[in-house]
């Protein structure tokens, strides 16, 4: 079509691209912005006579891709975008390592020297604890696929936790994981906006740049606007602000797994715990999630069977009652569900945290009450 031929031209995309999204909406406004939105995320940004890919960039800023790609489109500069990431969400409880070579090299540096893909060798090192060798040799003979043994030795509780308590399908998250080299925080986003965009019968594609724009804070004054340019329909609106509940409600669950994980390795000494609490405003209840379902009885071993999760669950709602029982009922209790030494050993350590790190919030939260003047007195 000629009409489209002239369009590319103007807009500065390829034609074919523009072409595929026309066809498949029908609408030539929403087919030029989704042709721009491939143009840019294949574009290549200079900073410092060094050329970086958009997922690259975001990694060197800490920005979310989305967001960032959404800050270039709106005409935002490099240096202000930096000045507005410490404005950004919080980052996770566990310390990043250090992507320096032993002579001193960048990480980012060796790999645009050596032709590698950054980003991926920056997640296996990030997000698996792989040393830097052991990433730069695993893309070097395997290319970007992350083996599903490094998610599960990773993330398998949390998968778990997810697949019982979430309905979740972590075999479809690990999929994504593997094959797209994503963070388990933006393939749970994926899971979720495929799975309900599925069920509300609208476009995945479409979706997926919809929800960039409309969860975005930075674009926020443009909210309005972009539902009336390109015809955003209650359905789709509804998709939208359904998965960012979803999605925030299992990223929040991520968030409570990080700090467990950080508990168990002692990166914290006791003051600071308390101080990381408070940073993330953990609950009395995510207490308990923490403790009873990433603070795991069984230690690391990800698939129970039925009678060890039934177990589980057992040790769990000992724990839970147990600060509020007396001497006999404790004694009953044991008895009763025929509990071993080593098991009323982890019992007791469980219910002196969480009745510890309760007492902090509860400390906390009556701390902010001091002062608060009622009926106006």
């Amino acid at each position: 079509m000629k009409f489209l031929r002239t369009i590319a031209k103007d807009e500065g995309v390829a034609e074919t691209t523009l072409d595929r999204y026309y066809k498949k909406y029908g609408n030539i406004d929403k087919a030029v912005y989704m042709a721009k939105i491939q143009r840019s995320r294949n574009q290549k940004v200079t900073i410092r006579n060094t050329e970086l890919s958009l997922s690259d960039l975001s990694i060197v800023l800490g920005i979310k891709e989305s967001e960032l790609l959404n800050m270039l489109n709106s005409g935002m500069k490099i240096d202000d975008i930096k000045k507005s990431k410490t404005k950004k969400t919080r980052k996770s409880p566990m310390s990043n390592k250090k992507l320096l070579l032993p002579n001193g090299q960048s990480l980012l540096e060796y790999c645009i020297e050596n032709g590698l893909n950054f980003s991926c060798i920056y997640y296996s090192i990030n997000t698996y604890g792989k040393t830097i060798e052991e990433a730069i040799k695993h893309y070097k003979e395997k290319g970007q696929e992350i083996p599903s043994s490094w998610i599960y030795e990773k993330y398998g509780l949390l998968l778990k936790h997810l697949l019982l308590n979430n309905n979740v399908n972590s075999q479809r998250v690990v999929s994504y994981m593997r094959k797209e080299n994503i963070s388990l925080n933006d393939a749970l986003e994926e899971y979720v906006l495929r799975r309900n965009s599925k069920e509300a019968n609208v476009d995945y594609d479409w979706m997926h740049e919809l929800y960039s724009v409309l969860t975005d804070e930075n674009m926020k004054d443009e909210y309005d606007a972009f539902k009336s340019t390109f015809y955003v329909t209650d359905q789709e609106e509804e998709c939208i602000i359904k998965s960012y509940d979803e999605v925030e409600n299992l990223q929040r669950k991520l968030l409570l797994y990080e700090i467990a994980e950080a508990f168990k390795a002692n990166v914290f000494e006791g003051e600071e715990k308390e101080e990381l609490l408070k940073i993330y405003e953990v609950t009395e209840d995510e207490v308990e999630t923490i403790f009873l379902d990433f603070y795991n009885y069984f230690g690391n071993k990800i698939k129970l069977t039925e009678k060890e999760q039934k177990r589980k669950v057992e040790i769990s709602d000992i724990a839970k009652k147990w600060y509020y029982l007396s001497g006999d009922e404790r004694k009953d209790i044991l008895d009763i569900n025929n509990v071993t030494n080593y098991e009323q050993s982890v019992i007791e350590e469980l219910s002196q945290n969480i009745t510890k790190y309760k007492n902090i919030i509860n400390a906390k939260n009556n701390k902010k009450m001091e002062g608060v003047s009622f009926n106006g007195e």
